[in-house]
C-alpha cells in the first residue's frame, strides 16, 4: 500500500498515541472473573479497522514493582542505560517500565545471579539449582518466580544499570480481538479483556496489559501506545451465507464485532454462537435453552505427537470420565459425534475406545463423523461438533457420515450413519475430540 507523501503510518515499530475513553466492568459484584468494556479512540490516526482484525497495545509495568525491582538492586533509577538496538540513553526507571519485561528469568538469569553474588552461601544454592537439578524441576522453580524474587532470594547479587537491563526480556505489545464494527464506530475501537490476576510464589502477580488497561491508563488522555493488527479471520463476503462462531482462544469479542456489523448491514444471513452459562441466569434471562452439557473429562496420553494410544486408551479413559462426570449410565447415550478423521489409525483405535466403554451397547448407538461434511476444521472442530450435537437433541435428527461405502472391517464395524441423516430421538449426546500430543477430550450434553 503506497501513502501520499508527508503522511504519517502508524504501526507496529511507529504506534499511535491513542486515548483510552471509556472502562467498564462487566462481571457481576462479587465474581472472581474480571471482565472489562474498553473503548479506545483512534480519531486522528488514519487507521482502519475491519472486523476480525485486532489492536496491538504497548502495556507499561506497575510502577510499584519497578520501585521495588531499582529498590531491592541499591540503585536510584535515574541511573542512564541504553537498551540493545537503541540509539540514546534513558534512564532505569524508564527502562524498565515501558521497554522490558520483569517476568519469565530464565536459566541464564540464574547463571547471571550466581555469577554477580558476594555470598557464598546464595553462590552454593545457585550451583546446585544450575547443575543439579532435573530440568523439569528447574522449569517450575523458574516458571513461580519474577525477577523481583530472585532479587529478594539472592540479595548478595550485585548489577550495574546497565548490566542488569542486558539479562531482561523485550516487553512485547499484546494484541486484543476488537469487539467492535468499523461500519458502526469507524474511529473508536471496542476491547473486551479479561484482567489477569494470579498467584505464584505466594505473591500476588498482575497481568501486565490487562491491568494497565483496566487499572493504570488515565482516561481521555492521549498515552496509549497503539496499532492495527489485520487478520484473515473474518465474516463472508456474502451477507446471505449462515454462520457458526467458533473461535478458541479469541474469546467473544470478535463474535460481538461480527454480530454488530451483520446487523448495522442488515444481512440476512443467520448466526449462531454456542454459549454456556448457568441455568439459574438462562432463565433469569429469559434465553432459550438448548440443553444442558452435563459433563465433561480430558485424558493425555502423550503416546505419539499425532497417533492416538493404540488400543484408544487414553480416550476411553475420557469417555468413562466423561460418563461418570454426567452421572450416565453407557446406555443413556443416543448419539455419539465421533473424532472421526477417516484415518486408518483414528478410526481403528476410536472404534476400539467406544466399544471399550459401551461394551455390547456400542453397536446400538448412532456415531458419526461430521467431519466428513465439514473438514476437519482443527480449533473449530470441537466447538462446532458440541453444537451439533446441541442441534441433534433438538431437532431428534443424527447427522449422517457421507461418503461411507465400505466401512473398514472388521475394525470399523459400528453404526456410523452412513450417507443419510436419521430421524432419532436423542436425550443424551456424547462429542469427542483428540488433539495433537495425545490430548483427548469428551463432552456429553443432556436434555432438560
Amino acid at each position: 500500500m503506497t501513502h501520499p507523501p508527508g503522511t504519517v503510518v502508524y504501526d507496529k515499530n511507529h504506534p499511535f498515541l491513542a486515548r483510552l475513553v471509556e472502562r467498564r466492568r462487566l462481571s457481576k459484584p462479587g465474581s472472581e472473573k474480571d471482565t472489562q468494556h474498553f473503548v479506545v479512540d483512534v480519531s486522528g490516526s488514519g487507521l482502519t479497522y475491519k472486523c476480525g482484525d485486532s489492536l496491538g497495545i504497548y502495556a507499561a509495568n506497575d510502577a510499584a514493582q519497578v520501585d521495588a525491582v531499582i529498590q531491592g538492586l541499591g540503585l536510584e533509577g535515574d541511573e542512564p542505560v541504553t537498551p540493545p538496538k537503541a540509539t540514546e540513553t534513558c534512564s532505569l526507571r524508564e527502562a524498565l517500565l515501558t521497554r522490558f519485561s520483569l517476568a519469565q528469568p530464565t536459566k541464564k538469569t540464574l547463571q547471571a545471579f550466581h555469577d554477580h553474588t558476594t555470598g557464598a552461601d546464595e553462590r552454593a544454592h545457585l550451583h546446585n539449582l544450575l547443575h543439579n537439578t532435573a530440568p523439569a524441576e528447574l522449569q517450575e522453580y523458574l516458571e513461580q518466580r519474577e525477577y523481583i524474587d530472585l532479587i529478594e532470594e539472592y540479595p548478595g547479587a550485585r548489577f550495574g544499570a546497565q548490566a542488569f537491563i542486558e539479562l531482561l526480556r523485550k516487553l512485547q505489545p499484546r494484541l486484543y480481538s476488537i469487539a467492535s464494527s468499523p461500519v458502526v464506530h469507524p474511529y473508536h475501537i471496542h476491547l473486551t479483556v479479561a484482567v489477569v490476576r494470579y498467584e505464584t510464589n505466594g505473591r500476588a502477580r498482575l497481568g501486565v496489559c490487562s491491568t494497565h488497561l483496566g487499572e493504570r491508563v488515565p482516561l481521555h488522555e492521549p498515552v496509549l501506545p497503539v496499532f492495527l493488527s489485520n487478520s484473515h479471520f473474518g465474516l463472508p463476503e456474502d451477507g446471505a451465507r449462515d454462520i457458526i462462531l467458533v473461535g478458541p482462544g479469541t474469546g467473544i469479542a470478535p463474535f460481538r464485532a461480527f454480530a454488530q456489523e451483520r446487523v448495522a448491514q442488515g444481512a440476512a444471513g443467520r448466526m449462531w454462537v454456542l454459549v454456556l452459562e448457568t441455568l439459574e441466569h438462562a432463565r433469569r434471562r429469559g434465553a432459550r435453552i438448548y440443553c444442558e452439557l452435563v459433563g465433561y473429562a480430558s485424558t493425555c496420553d502423550a503416546y505419539h505427537i499425532t497417533s492416538p494410544d493404540p488400543g484408544g486408551a487414553g480416550l476411553a479413559k475420557a469417555l468413562r470420565k466423561a460418563l461418570k462426570d454426567a452421572r450416565l449410565e453407557p446406555q443413556q447415550i443416543d448419539y455419539i459425534n465421533a473424532h472421526g478423521t477417516s484415518t486408518p489409525y483414528n478410526d481403528k483405535f476410536e472404534t476400539m475406545a467406544v466399544k471399550s466403554v459401551f461394551g455390547d451397547y456400542a453397536p446400538k448407538i448412532p456415531m458419526s463423523s461430521t467431519k466428513s461434511m465439514t473438514g476437519h476444521l482443527l480449533g473449530a472442530a470441537g466447538g462446532i461438533e458440541a453444537a451439533i450435537c446441541v442441534k441433534a437433541i433438538e431437532t431428534g435428527e443424527v447427522p449422517p457420515t457421507i461418503n461411507l461405502e465400505e466401512p473398514d472391517l472388521p475394525d470399523c464395524d459400528l453404526d456410523y450413519v452412513p450417507n443419510v441423516k436419521r430421524t432419532h430421538k436423542v436425550q443424551a449426546a456424547l462429542s469427542s475430540n483428540l488433539g495433537f500430543g495425545g490430548h483427548n477430550a469428551v463432552v456429553v450434553f443432556k436434555a432438560l
